[in-house]
């Protein structure tokens, strides 16, 4: 007598799991395909079925299906099989210790005193306290300018001399801008008046036209431009000066992003 073949559906059935995970194992390679009926169904044996237990026991230790496949192609099975669990067991020594400083993150919020994620001094709070020696104005309307930028470039993870290197670029900055000290604090002033200004303000083309053939231009850009330090390591350095720009005009009005492009377009003249 034929012995009984199971179809997929039983077979799902019988071991509590859904038939596209059967379907999947077969699209991978790591279940071979078997018989099928003269209408075309999958016929699975007892065999197929503990071939099924298997990968799921192996899965079970949180290894991958490509893990699984070497497991079960492998010479001795019981060596690659062990090699896996003694790497998954350090991947799973350092998964705890993320999730056991996440969950430290998450009580400490729930009581009320989260560690601070930012510089306890903000990079926009140095710049103002910095400049402000050379120019109380200036660094005012600098902070309002570039505060949203900065406080988004603090939340990322940084070395421990970042405070350092914005007291160093502050300085840098304040040096460059005192020659050019009125016409900073004026575009500035312009760009922040932007904010609430319609499109079809008079007074805001006027602007644009003014700014694109102006000299300007080329200073605010410097201005807005981050200078190179000895204290921050270069890469660090090159993921702020691509950031800032990118967040300026992210948190810009419309007017304020069209005050940039004419601020570029007039820079390259």
């Amino acid at each position: 007598m034929a012995h009984a073949k199971l179809t997929i559906s039983e077979v799902a059935d019988l071991l509590r799991i859904a038939p596209k995970t059967i379907r999947h194992y077969h699209e991978v390679g790591v279940l071979p395909e078997g018989e099928r009926s003269e209408h075309g169904y999958r016929l699975y044996t007892a065999a197929d079925i503990r071939k099924i237990q298997r990968i799921r026991e192996l899965q079970a230790f949180g290894l991958t299906l490509k893990q699984v496949s070497f497991v079960l192609h492998a010479d001795e099975p019981d060596l690659q099989l062990r090699a896996f669990l003694v790497q998954r067991d350090r991947e799973l020594v350092e998964e705890l210790s993320r999730l056991q400083q996440q969950q430290a993150r998450v009580r400490a919020f729930l009581r009320g005193d989260l560690p601070q994620s930012t510089p306890q001094t903000p990079s926009h709070e140095i710049l103002h306290s910095v400049i402000k020696s050379f120019s109380n104005s200036l660094a005012d309307v600098l902070a309002q300018v570039e505060a949203y930028p900065l406080a988004e470039i603090d939340r990322l993870p940084h070395e421990a001399t970042y405070p350092l290197f914005w007291e160093e670029a502050a300085a840098l900055f304040a040096r460059f801008m005192q020659p050019h000290e009125h016409l900073v604090i004026l575009w500035f002033e312009r760009y922040l008046a932007l904010a609430t200004m319609t499109y079809d303000d008079r007074q805001a083309q006027a602007w644009f036209q003014e700014l694109r053939s102006s000299p300007a231009a080329s200073v605010l850009v410097k201005v807005l431009d981050i200078p190179e330090s000895q204290v921050l390591p270069i890469q660090e350095q090159l993921q702020i000066r691509r950031l800032l720009p990118i967040l300026l005009y992210e948190q810009a009005s419309p007017l304020q992003k069209a005050f940039l492009a004419a601020l570029k377009q007039g820079s390259e003249r």
